[in-house]
């Protein structure tokens, strides 16, 4: 298992069956009135990895024929993704022992083939104790089983508590509704390469919401007078290069008495933090993808009145969806 995730789901299968062997401990002991506790029962979780430096694997690899002789590019791809156990600072991997498989005892030697079969089972022995001890060391850690599940109410209110608190989080929150938009800025698109383009506006947004400059009040005490100025930077930007308009209301308000007379493409956004966050977002869907002149650029978006009607309908099911989350 070269990943440390695999790694850790066979680990977190380990523990689980360390819970069910531990409930079934309690249940017999619980039967016989007793209180025992027996250590041949217990579940343990130990890393060895033999690990053989790049140069090693390609020589031994010449000598392989037919499906055994694997491809240099697949060697070389395999040790850049490889993740050597930590055994200090990943919890599950503090039992692991690396084996240094190099052939130290076997390239450029002059020792005679005697000498050289005597060295290698030396060095075989060597390897041999060293595993026998780290199993041993293993064996004084034992997998703790998981703690024991909550009632089904209890666990119901946890969960809940976890859901509000995420759904609170403004980067979660902002992170579904432009993955919404994502999809359907997509769907106007010149051309499909333009995707990732739009993507990368996506991950721009977040990143400035992760930092905090998106917004005037970044809800912590403090006003950023640098991040409004952006957001109304953004705004001006749209009304005067696009011809559009991100407008602020209250959902109670009639969006058409609000458009009604304006000759700009307009989107009503009924919160200032989501207003920053589409007023961006929009700008960076519609900014030049590439340097190219005026006379050989290409339009990436075929039709932006349509995409504006669908942002908007996006934002109002987002927003309507969000708000009847939150009254429940």
């Amino acid at each position: 298992f070269h990943l440390r995730s695999m790694r850790k789901d066979i680990y977190k299968i380990c523990k689980s069956f360390a819970g069910e062997l531990s409930s079934l401990k309690a249940t017999e002991n619980n039967k016989n009135n007793q209180n025992n506790k027996d250590d041949d029962n217990e579940i343990y979780f130990g890393i060895i990895m033999v690990d053989a430096p790049l140069q090693i694997c390609f020589e031994r690899n010449k000598h392989r024929t037919g499906i055994n002789c694997i491809p240099d590019d697949i060697l070389i791809n395999m040790s850049k993704s490889f993740e050597h156990p930590d055994s200090e600072s990943i919890k599950f991997e503090q039992s692991s022992f690396v084996i240094l498989n190099d052939d130290a005892t076997t390239v450029s030697s002059t020792a005679s083939e005697k000498e050289l079969q005597k060295l290698k089972e030396q060095k075989e022995e060597t390897i041999i104790r060293a595993i026998d001890r780290h199993v041993y060391n293993t064996t004084k850690r034992p997998i703790s089983p998981p703690p024991p599940p909550f009632d089904e109410e209890t666990e119901r209110k946890r969960k809940n508590e976890e859901r509000n608190i995420t759904l609170a989080s403004r980067a979660h929150r902002y992170d579904r509704l432009l993955r919404l938009q994502v999809g359907v800025s997509c769907r106007h698109l010149a051309k499909k390469s333009y995707a990732r383009h739009v993507n990368d506006a996506r991950r721009i947004v977040l990143t400035e919401i992760k930092n905090g400059t998106l917004y005037k009040d970044n809800h912590d005490g403090n006003n950023d007078d640098d991040a409004g100025e952006n957001c109304d930077d953004d705004k001006k930007v749209l009304k005067e290069k696009y011809n559009i308009k991100v407008k602020s209301s209250s959902i109670h308000e009639d969006m058409k008495d609000l458009t009604e007379g304006d000759t700009t493409d307009s989107i009503i956004i009924h919160d200032e933090d989501d207003a920053a966050v589409i007023s961006l977002f929009i700008k960076l869907v519609l900014d030049d993808q590439d340097q190219s002149t005026d006379k050989n650029k290409t339009e990436k978006i075929n039709d932006v009145a349509s995409l504006l009607k669908c942002i908007q309908r996006c934002y109002e099911d987002f927003y309507q969806s969000y708000h009847s989350t939150e009254e429940l």
